[in-house]
Formats: structure tokens, C-alpha cells, sequence
């Protein structure tokens, strides 16, 4: 009785294996993502620009990214409680909040809400 289980089972597994083996060997290049066209022209941005107000990370082990983008490498994570300066806000093409702070780009939902009004970081270029 064990065999005749085993046997359907092993044959399902295999070809789960083999199904997940395909997606894993999958190249990115091959399956191209507009997200991904609108974020390479963020990441690796850099504004300069005035220290502003003084917020909290409010998401422990919040990631710091190389630009306002989810897909724009991450750098650090920030733990809950930690303090930042945000230099500007930006709002990509997702209609996302990010703030450049003076640890890198941080999602606005990671952070308080900064007093006053925060600069518009401008267009990267």
C-alpha cells in the first residue's frame, strides 16, 4: 500500500521540481516589467539639496534604496526608531511617495510625517 502511494507522489514532486526548476532558470531579460523601464531612470539618483525636517523610521528594519522605486537596489535597513533628515520628497511613477534622506531613499509610509512642507526634489536628469 505504501508503494502505490509513494510512486504518485514521487511523480508529482519530480515534476514540481521540474516545473520550478524552469521557472528558476527563467532569465529576468525575458520577461520585461514597466515597473522596471520606470525605475531605471530613478535608481542611482542622488538630489542634493538643504537638510530639512527631522522624522523616525516608523517600520523596523525599513530598507534605504538607491532611488524612489521599490526595484532601485536597497542599501541598509534602518531599525524602528532611528532618525533621519530629509533633504526632498519625490512622487514616482507609481504616484509613491519617497523622501531623499541623509541615509538614502526611504518610502514616505516608513517614515513620520515630516512638520512643514518638504521640497520637491525636481526630475532626476
Amino acid at each position: 500500500m505504501i508503494r502505490t502511494f509513494t510512486a504518485p507522489l514521487l511523480a508529482a514532486a519530480a515534476a514540481l521540481g521540474l516545473a520550478l526548476s524552469a521557472a528558476v532558470t527563467t532569465p529576468a531579460s525575458a520577461l520585461p516589467a514597466v515597473a522596471d523601464a520606470a525605475a531605471a531612470d530613478v535608481c542611482l539618483w542622488f538630489p542634493d539639496g538643504p537638510r530639512g525636517a527631522s522624522v523616525m523610521v516608523t517600520k523596523d528594519q525599513a530598507a534605504t534604496h538607491s532611488g524612489p522605486a521599490a526595484a532601485c537596489a536597497v542599501g541598509d535597513h534602518l531599525a524602528f526608531g532611528t532618525f533621519v533628515r530629509i533633504e526632498c520628497k519625490y512622487t514616482n511613477s507609481s504616484n509613491n511617495v519617497w523622501y531623499y534622506t541623509d541615509h538614502a531613499w526611504i518610502y514616505s509610509p516608513y517614515l513620520t510625517t515630516p512638520s512643514g512642507s518638504v521640497p520637491s526634489c525636481g526630475q532626476p536628469g
